[in-house]
């Protein structure tokens, strides 16, 4: 019987998966002022129909 080690998650993946999971983070990471507009105009709105 064939004897696999364990290793961690990490350790199987490569270079390409590596640069596409930073690709997504920074995507995420700047769409969010994409919706800061949104929020502060509904944040005005909410104020001004108090």
């Amino acid at each position: 019987m064939k004897h696999t080690p364990i290793v961690p998650g990490n350790a199987r993946r490569g270079p390409k998966f590596d640069r596409v999971e930073r690709g997504l983070e920074a995507v995420l990471f700047g769409s969010r002022w994409l919706m800061a507009p949104f929020y502060l105009l509904m944040v005005v709105a909410l104020a001004c129909c108090w």
